[in-house]
């Protein structure tokens, strides 16, 4: 990401600030009668559980948001889904579908003043109404798996919203787990999380 600037054509607007949010955004999917199950993709997903993080990368047509749906409908533990458009370009949008996902009411992230704030005052804004969120979910204790599928529609996105993403990452409870559904690999450190070990990466040809 380095010092890549945010286009001005994906700043936040008043407009897209001010839209209701599409229940369908934060709700998991329905399966089609017609899906086959991969047991070996299930058998993958589960065992990519093991590590804080998953990434599920793959062109579009490999199904990847099916296999997703399948594997979280058969989850015992809790489970949120944020399904990404381009109005979640927006940080104060995407992170307004996380808490709503994960049943939150975090007013902080509409109350955050994005204009006219530099990327590391904006940065600390966010990490500042994040925090809360990842408090709540630290001090429940239960399992949760979130997803975040079409990550990729986020890709030119202002940077402030990935490096939120990436403190969320770093500082989410021990019980969570956080999958990344995208197209193409996301500007997130996915090298360094390979190193750490916190990652398990899936990739078209394990689909």
């Amino acid at each position: 990401m380095g010092s890549r600037q945010p286009d001005p054509e994906n700043k936040p607007t008043p407009y897209t600030q001010t839209l209701p949010l599409l229940t369908a955004n934060y709700t998991i999917p329905k399966l089609p009668k017609s899906f086959v199950e991969r047991p070996e993709v299930t058998s993958r997903l589960e065992l990519s559980l093991d590590k804080p993080m998953t990434v599920l990368m793959a062109p579009a047509g490999y199904g990847k948001t099916m296999e997703l749906t399948h594997f979280i409908r058969n989850q015992t533990i809790a489970c949120a889904w944020v399904t990404c458009d381009d109005t979640m370009r927006d940080p104060q949008r995407f992170w307004s579908y996380i808490a709503t996902a994960l049943h939150l009411d975090i007013p902080k992230f509409t109350a955050i003043d994005a204009h006219g704030s530099n990327d590391q005052a904006l940065l600390a804004m966010f990490e500042e109404a994040i925090t809360p969120l990842i408090n709540t979910l630290d001090a429940s204790g239960k399992p949760l798996v979130l997803v975040i599928d079409d990550y990729h529609r986020l890709s030119s996105a202002p940077r402030v919203l990935h490096e939120s993403v990436r403190y969320l990452c770093a500082h989410m409870p021990a019980e969570m787990h956080i999958i990344f559904a995208t197209c193409n690999e996301p500007p997130l450190p996915l090298a360094r999380w390979r190193s750490d070990g916190t990652v398990n990466v899936v990739t078209a040809q394990h689909l």
